[in-house]
């Protein structure tokens, strides 16, 4: 590692066999660059998907709970999912919150749908 105007910056060892056979500077920044992003992930896997289905579903579904009550029961179900979600991911606060709200959207489905039936 070297100082250079200010800045800790990382020299990578290239073996004297690779680097005695380039002869062209854009041969070494491509040879580089295909070893930096060798074995690296994309960062969207299941886990992030299921989150975004879950939080997309439960965005859809609060935004339409006024118009039948079973939008407050896909509310009450996309919190659970988001609450498995916190759980797998980590999060343990926020699934613990998405929990509780899931309880709550099932009392407010339960309570609504009881009043249309009578």
């Amino acid at each position: 590692m070297t100082r250079g105007g200010g800045r800790v910056t990382k020299h990578v060892q290239w073996p004297l066999a690779v680097t005695d056979r380039l002869r062209d500077v854009t041969d070494l920044v491509a040879l580089r660059q295909s070893y930096e992003w060798r074995g690296r992930k994309s960062g969207v896997d299941g886990l992030t998907l299921f989150g975004l289905f879950a939080v997309t579903a439960m965005v859809v579904c609060y935004a339409m709970e006024n118009r039948s009550p079973w939008f407050v029961l896909g509310f009450a179900v996309s919190c659970v999912l988001g609450s498995v979600y916190g759980f797998l991911q980590g999060a343990w606060p926020f699934g613990l919150v998405e929990a509780v709200w899931s309880v709550i959207a099932a009392h407010k489905w339960w309570t609504v749908s009881l009043t249309i039936s009578k």
